[in-house]
């Protein structure tokens, strides 16, 4: 059985949204909805039990997502923490990115980006 945190870490944040919506979820990890759900979907696929109550409208966790969501949480502390030690203060330097000046001036023509962005 395989499994990887940002799974975990996908149904932990799932839960924490006050709307219980996966877009919320979503925003937060900095990945797409259907990321989001498709995470959640392997997940159950794994565990053979639905997580979530789904209606058009609203998400709600079923009784097997409150039941294994304390233990979820853990292993995703756990595994934060286990990081964070081993790369704080570590982690410096710049990001450079090679991106097509056609696909990204959009998205660089707004003001706060655009301010810190230097064209090479």
């Amino acid at each position: 059985m395989v499994w990887q945190t940002s799974t975990l870490n996908s149904f932990g944040r799932s839960c924490q949204s006050t709307e219980r919506k996966f877009s919320r979820a979503a925003e937060r990890l900095g990945c797409s909805q259907a990321t989001v759900t498709l995470r959640i979907q392997g997940l159950e696929r794994i565990l053979g039990e639905k997580l979530f109550d789904r209606t058009y409208h609203q998400v709600k966790l079923s009784l097997a997502g409150r039941d294994i969501l304390p233990r979820v949480q853990t292993i995703v502390d756990q595994h934060d923490m286990l990081f964070d030690g081993f790369w704080r203060g570590k982690v410096t330097g710049k990001v450079r990115l090679g991106i097509a000046k056609d696909y990204v001036q959009p998205i660089l023509s707004r003001p706060t980006i655009a301010s810190r962005w230097k064209q090479c």
